[in-house]
């Protein structure tokens, strides 16, 4: 068994590290996860679905350390579906294809990761975890599994995004929860402070407020109890005093002066001292007496006027039913009752005109009905031959109903029908014919066509579905046309997708063989120029890793080369005793190599030089005649160094070594040119162990090709694997490989066709059960409003089938559902923000008797959400609270005016 990949990648949604795996069976690879929440706490019962190739194989439930174990069969593509309720699903895709026949039977293990699952919350678009968030597949470079790196790279910006936006949604909810719970405190806080000062209604409408904010707290309801029943206990003699009275000016205000004197007799009853119930008495009886009068005088021309009118009534609707003589009784009887009024005398004229107008009509009428009854005679005897079917009778008698009545437009109707059904019935024996045998035609085609289909013919079943569908517009030839096109399109698809798979390795595998020879060669532009030509046909590690070496290479040569170039020239220069060109050349070769020692003591010297050369003209021709001969020794080291030349290089190295045993740059340069002459007797070496792969390598193809071309498929298999081990990079025994796979599974595939065919249909039943039953609960969720597992439900739907329209289209709903509800949430917390900032204004308005301010705040509160009580209730509250206060200010007003009165 390999051992567990160690793979260092971290996302915010999943981890994945090396860890002891389950154990297990050969031929297949043991994954493991532990699921947790956003905290960090392991979640029990999570469901985890395994889908195989698009059928669900397997389900598991975590257990209280919340993780799960999976086994995964090679061969298959998986999507492993972890959800739970209350949270997001996460989906992750393993593809266990492509695993080398010897390596399957080890088996692997690759686990040890967290699956972190979000709460679902409103506001959050989780439309990212519909997709994967990672993608596992066997990678032949590290002959291991391991994960899509681009993928990962592409989604994980994706997902941060998503983080972020659940985190300030998190946030958005705390602090709207937290708004509330301060809201509620304070209104219990204004609540007890006002039941303190004795304010009973301003208490009441604080807690109502908190009651409002937290509907099943107790305390506000229990509060709201005990303020109803105080302001019930402390009512006053006073309160029922002003009450009756406000009832009493109402009633007055109305007219109603015998209820307004009995309850004004009641509020003094209560107040005998008061003067204005008294006062009110009397203007109740002297009002009432002059109301009476006038309600005499008006009930006398309320008689009289009702008298008239129901003479008009009576006349008008005679009149409407023309019956002139009783109108003209009528009309003349309002006459009597009002003698100036115009309108009974002019409908007494118009009654004259009507009455002769009758009578012409009615003998008009008289002739029409004899001309009417004998069309509807001739019409009757055209209509009963032409419910028999007796064209030629009907035609007569519709034509003699005509000429007695030519404006009349049912006999041409009926004519044109009788000459319709003679046509109809001349060719409905011959279309009854044609159809007949277009069916039998039909379904002959249908029938070979079928059979050519079920022999899997389908470019014949397809040309005899096409000639059916010529026939007859049906929909089974077109479904059977779209499935033949749709297993053609599928056939050809698969051959052209491997074709180019099969391209690209090619090439990039040619590419990489060059730029390695190239890079052996120390043709490193070359070698970088193939290396990234392979890069991007696959991004893999290797040519990336290539391409830093090869930079670092060609930097290094670069730096040494220029380096080279100035220490050559100050060394010239040096020996030619040019000091101060030669300084500015050592100089130049620092700002190379700034901490090199030789250019620093070259420098030294030709300081010392220059101060020296005044006084020591012998010596420095001396020195002249040393520099050149260790310059001269120097120059063939370096071609020598230059043309790979390094026994000659280091013997003359050694000569100006010797020259001038503390220069430094002979030293350098004879340990430079070892390390370069072993390094170059390292790569004859290496070629020489390339040739000798090589050789044993041609040996096993040679031998496997032998063992294939004689039908030895076992032995050839084993000796391809045998080559393949000696080289992995090289592609022809992988593609014999597979060629014997293809060989081996041929007979395989032809016995078990036959079983494949019944499987296939009975997995596809299956297939087709579980989209049904998807669907239903789909649709089921859809009903109760649950839209995130109504989207999990179709989402496993589309995954069973992708081509069915509906799961799609109901995503596609549920996308704008969900983005409608989260904009509805928005609004509502924006509009119950609003409504509260609107009471707590109408509140403090009411504390400061600021009528018209509270009344605005409550409407406007009111508008913003129309369904809520309480505005109302307050609005009706201001009213009475404004009427109390008017009111205590006239009876202050009244006392003032009586005291004063008192006084005088």
């Amino acid at each position: 068994m390999r051992g567990s990949i160690k793979l260092l990648y971290t996302l915010s949604f999943l981890v994945f590290a090396s860890s002891p795996i389950i154990g297990q069976d050969a031929n297949n690879l043991a994954l493991d996860a532990t699921v947790k929440d956003q905290d960090g706490g392991k979640l029990v019962g999570a469901s985890v679905s395994l889908i195989q190739d698009g059928t669900l194989v397997n389900k598991v439930s975590t257990g209280k350390n919340g993780r799960f174990d999976l086994l995964l069969d090679f061969g298959h593509e998986y999507i492993i579906e972890v959800s739970k309720s209350g949270f997001v699903t996460k989906k992750m895709y393993v593809n266990t294809m492509k695993v080398p026949d010897d390596e399957q039977a080890w088996g692997y293990e690759y686990g040890g990761f967290t699956v972190d699952l979000f709460k679902q919350i409103n506001g959050v678009d989780f439309e990212i975890l519909n997709k994967p968030v990672a993608k596992i597949y066997y990678d032949p470079n590290v002959q291991n599994f391991d994960y899509d790196k681009a993928y990962t790279k592409e989604i994980k910006a994706q997902l941060d995004e998503l983080i972020e936006e659940y985190k300030e949604n998190i946030k958005r909810e705390e602090e709207m929860a937290k708004q509330l719970e301060q809201d509620y405190a304070l209104a219990l806080k204004d609540a007890e402070i006002a039941m303190n000062d004795g304010d009973l209604l301003l208490a009441q409408e604080n807690y109502l407020a908190a009651s409002s904010i937290k509907p099943d707290e107790k305390l506000p309801k229990d509060k709201l109890v005990e303020i109803e029943r105080k302001i019930s206990e402390n009512a006053n003699k006073d309160d029922r005093y002003m009450a009756i009275l406000a009832d009493a000016d109402q009633l007055f205000g109305t007219e109603q002066f015998s209820e307004a004197k009995a309850k004004y007799s009641e509020a003094s009853q209560l107040k005998p001292s008061e003067q204005y119930p008294k006062t009110r008495m009397a203007e109740c009886d002297k009002q009432g007496a002059a109301l009476a009068a006038k309600l005499k005088a008006e009930e006398e021309k309320t008689a009289k006027d009702k008298a008239y009118n129901d003479e008009l009534a009576k006349a008008d609707n005679e009149f409407t039913q023309k019956n002139y003589q009783n109108a003209k009784t009528y009309y003349q009887n309002a006459i009597g009752l009002k003698p100036s009024e115009k309108y009974p005398k002019d409908q007494l004229a118009m009654i004259e005109v009507k009455i002769k107008e009758a009578t012409e009509l009615a003998a008009k009428d008289k002739q029409l009905a004899e001309l009417t009854e004998r069309y509807k005679s001739q019409i009757a005897k055209a209509d009963a031959a032409f419910s028999s079917g007796n064209w030629v009778n009907a035609k007569s008698g519709y034509e003699a109903a005509k000429a007695i009545k030519d404006d009349e437009t049912y006999p041409d109707a009926q004519l044109a029908i009788i000459e319709a059904r003679i046509t109809e019935e001349a060719g409905a024996k011959a279309e009854a014919d044609r159809l007949k045998k277009l069916e039998s035609d039909y379904r002959l085609l249908i029938a070979t066509a079928d059979k050519d289909f079920e022999k899997k013919n389908y470019e014949v079943s397809k040309s005899g579905y096409e000639k059916a569908l010529g026939l007859k517009d049906e929909s089974y030839p077109k479904q059977r046309i779209e499935e033949i096109d749709a297993l053609l399109a599928e056939k050809l698809a698969a051959e052209q997708s491997k074709k180019a798979q099969e391209e690209v390795d090619a090439q990039y595998n040619a590419l990489i063989a060059s730029g390695d020879n190239a890079f052996k060669s120390q043709n490193y532009s070359s070698a970088k120029s193939d290396y990234e030509k392979a890069l991007a046909l696959k991004d893999e590690l290797y040519p990336k890793s290539q391409l830093e070496k090869v930079a670092g290479l060609q930097a290094d040569l670069e730096r040494e080369n220029e380096y080279k170039k100035f220490i050559d020239q100050a060394d010239k220069e040096f020996a030619e005793a040019k000091y101060q060109v030669a300084k500015a050349s050592y100089n130049q070769a620092l700002s190379v190599k700034p901490n090199d020692k030789y250019a620093n003591n070259r420098l030294a010297e030709i300081d010392q030089k220059l101060t020296a050369l005044a006084s020591e003209e012998e010596r420095l021709a001396q020195q002249q005649e040393l520099d050149e001969k260790y310059g001269s020794a120097i120059t063939v080291a370096d071609e020598a160094f230059r043309a790979e030349n390094y026994s000659e290089a280091i013997e003359s190295y050694q000569t100006a070594k010797a020259l001038k045993p503390k220069e430094k740059y002979p030293q350098d340069q004879i340990e430079k040119s070892n390390q370069l002459a072993l390094e170059k007797e390292l790569l004859v070496q290496a070629a020489e162990k390339e040739k000798e792969i090589q050789a044993r390598y041609d040996e096993k193809i040679k031998q496997a090709d032998y063992e294939l071309s004689s039908h030895e498929l076992e032995k050839a298999r084993e000796t391809y694997n045998l080559a393949a081990g000696i080289k992995p990079d090289q592609d022809y025994p992988k593609k014999q490989l597979e060629l014997i796979t293809k060989l081996l599974a041929e007979k395989k595939a032809r016995e078990a066709e036959l079983a494949a065919e019944a499987e296939a249909s009975k997995k596809e039943q299956e297939i087709h059960t579980q989209f049904l039953a998807l669907i239903k609960d789909a649709d089921a969720f859809m009903d109760q409003e649950d839209y995130l597992n109504a989207q999990r439900k179709y989402q496993a739907a589309t995954a069973l089938k992708a081509d069915e329209e509906y799961p799609k289209t109901q995503l596609k709903e549920i996308d704008q559902l969900l983005k409608e509800k989260k904009f509805a949430a928005d609004l509502e917390a924006k509009k119950r923000t609003e409504y509260n900032n609107a009471l707590a204004e109408g509140n403090n308005a009411i504390h400061d008797k600021d009528w018209e301010k509270a009344k605005t705040a409550f409407r406007r509160a009111s508008s913003v959400l129309p369904d809520e009580q309480l505005p109302k209730d307050k609005l009706k509250e201001v009213d009475d609270l404004e009427a109390r206060h008017k009111q205590e200010l006239i009876d202050a007003e009244f006392r003032q005016l009586l005291s004063d009165a008192d006084g005088s």
